[in-house]
């Protein structure tokens, strides 16, 4: 008989649960999901506080009521996994080994309530075996900042779930109306746009599409077209017919932008990133992206202008991104990567390869 993971996965959908259970079951496990819907129509700070972390808590504990006979419990969101630990030690109740992955602390501007944030973190995870995160550089600083969970943290990559469009038939499409040229950019955690707008004022002969709000870009070009409300199969789709993609990041203590990253390497897109912890875990700068400093504004324009004008190295390093992410960054690479870890508490180590 297999033994049982239990699953915390709020707001996970049918698809994500097959491929988890998927990957459990090629590791040895059998799986029993909790899962909780996200809703979406919070009014205020509050509700959005409430609806955000409800389903985490109540999942957390359908968890705790369902933990009996299970051999090792997964919690696919560090919140729900945390309430769990947290709720199990102040009960004094017995667990099995838990993991738990996507582990990430960004800062909060206040200084209070991100040491009571520590506080809390620190205390449930004294009840952890595991702690995934999705950079090195994160393992390192949670090994800084909670010396004594160093040795539970490790990093798997994060990965991206296949494509929505037919990589074919796109082609077939691009083949008979090529798209015009232009750089691509979006997303809206931690980008650095003022950069990225500095970049966009040297270069004015060149098309700039950018998915974003126009309140979170500093100033307007008349090459800056804004792409509102872009999603699924349309953003693959913009994508996939730039010429180039741009990711401007700060420089902060937390790892960003790597889903962003990662659909434009698998759709064999030559990427220019700010050279920033979670990037250099994904990206080899010359081989399948080009790496500039953070807030380098010369150098971003630089790297942009060089591959505009060298279509072999754009074709060099989109062919070389996507073999990079078909080799180590799939959604099922990724999955498989965290669960190994579950079944490792499960007791199957000696089953599994390193």
């Amino acid at each position: 008989m297999k033994p049982v993971a239990l699953i915390l996965q709020p707001w996970g959908g049918d698809e994500g649960a097959g491929l988890v259970e998927e990957c459990a079951s090629e590791l040895g496990l059998s799986c029993e999901m909790i899962q909780e819907p996200l809703p979406f129509d919070w009014e205020s700070n509050w509700s959005k506080l409430v609806k955000w972390y409800g389903p985490s808590l109540r999942v957390a504990i359908k968890g705790l009521r369902s933990r009996r006979s299970k051999d090792v419990v997964l919690s696919f969101d560090p919140m729900c996994g945390l309430i769990f630990a947290s709720l199990a030690r102040m009960l004094h109740l017995k667990t099995p080994p838990m993991v738990i992955s996507m582990f990430l602390l960004r800062p909060w501007k206040s200084e209070f309530m991100d040491r009571l944030r520590h506080i809390f973190a620190d205390y449930g995870l004294k009840r952890v075996r595991k702690i995934i995160c999705f950079s090195s550089y994160e393992v390192a600083r949670y090994s800084r900042e909670f010396p004594r969970h160093a040795a539970k943290l490790a990093f798997v990559p994060v990965g991206t779930d296949p494509t929505i469009l037919d990589l074919e038939a796109e082609a077939a499409r691009q083949k008979q109306e090529p798209p015009q040229p232009y750089v691509f950019s979006g997303g809206t955690t931690n980008r650095d746009y003022h950069t990225l707008a500095g970049a966009i004022r040297r270069l004015p002969d060149t098309r700039f599409k950018i998915i974003a709000k126009k309140g979170d870009f500093p100033g307007e070009q008349s090459n800056l077209e804004f792409l509102d409300n872009v999603y699924g199969a349309n953003y693959e789709r913009a994508v996939l017919d730039s010429t180039i993609v741009v990711l401007p990041l700060y420089d902060q203590c937390f790892a960003s932008g790597q889903l962003t990253l990662l659909r434009a390497m698998e759709l064999g897109k030559p990427v220019v990133a700010s050279d920033v912890p979670g990037v250099r875990d994904y990206i080899t700068d010359g081989e399948d992206g080009v790496l500039v400093s953070a807030g380098d504004e010369a150098a971003m324009t630089e790297a942009i202008v060089r591959l505009l004008d060298d279509p072999d190295g754009r074709l060099r390093l989109g062919a070389n991104a996507r073999e990079t992410h078909q080799g180590r960054f799939t959604q099922k690479m990724s999955v498989s990567g965290i669960i190994k870890y579950a079944a490792i508490e499960a007791g199957l180590d000696g089953k599994i390869e390193a």
